[in-house]
């Protein structure tokens, strides 16, 4: 639907696991956070996947992330936290994967949290706390997960194993379905 996403399509292959297309796996080779690249020319395999809500990335560049956006992570939650005033700042997180990139605005990364007493979670200096949405990935796999999705538009054609990926048109209101050719 060429009305639910802005600019062009780029194609990227899926990546065979074991000799096999096995999961939606594709190659992430870049990683900004505003201006600022926290990783250049690397080839990280990373897992498509709507069922994870969170985006889980390599250790170190989960921490680097943390440390640039304020957020602090909570081992025994497995999660981190960030001040919910952080959804206002305009920066934004963009991923590159080959000729694609797709741009995460960091109010798609800063997941409200609301106890379930109705109150708002906070820090212990009063300011209040949302959950923030990359976690380290530990000894697990790369995943892009819905904060990662929500602003991309992707395409999966399986018969040609390929994923082509576009950055998402928040709040398309009218339709222009195409069919892939094979």
């Amino acid at each position: 639907d060429t009305a639910h996403f802005e600019g062009e399509l780029k194609t990227v292959p899926i990546q065979k696991e074991s000799d096999a297309y096995a999961e939606f796996l594709i190659t992430l080779t870049k990683v900004t956070l505003g201006s600022r690249a926290l990783e250049e020319n690397m080839a990280l395999a990373v897992l498509l996947d709507s069922g994870s809500s969170l985006t889980y990335l390599p250790d170190d560049m989960a921490t680097t992330i943390f440390s640039m956006v304020g957020a602090v992570y909570q081992q025994a939650e497995g999660v981190a936290f960030i001040p919910c005033s952080a959804a206002n700042t305009g920066a934004n997180m963009t991923f590159t994967f080959s000729e694609a990139t797709v741009t995460v605005p960091i109010d798609e990364l800063v997941l409200d949290l609301v106890a379930i007493t109705g109150k708002r979670t906070a820090f212990s200096n009063g300011v209040d706390a949302c959950l923030f949405g990359i976690a380290p990935a530990g000894t697990g796999t790369n995943v892009l997960g819905d904060t990662f999705l929500r602003s991309a538009y992707v395409v999966y054609d399986i018969d040609n194993n390929e994923i082509s990926l576009a950055q998402t048109k928040f709040n398309a209101t009218s339709t222009n379905i195409l069919e892939i050719a094979s």
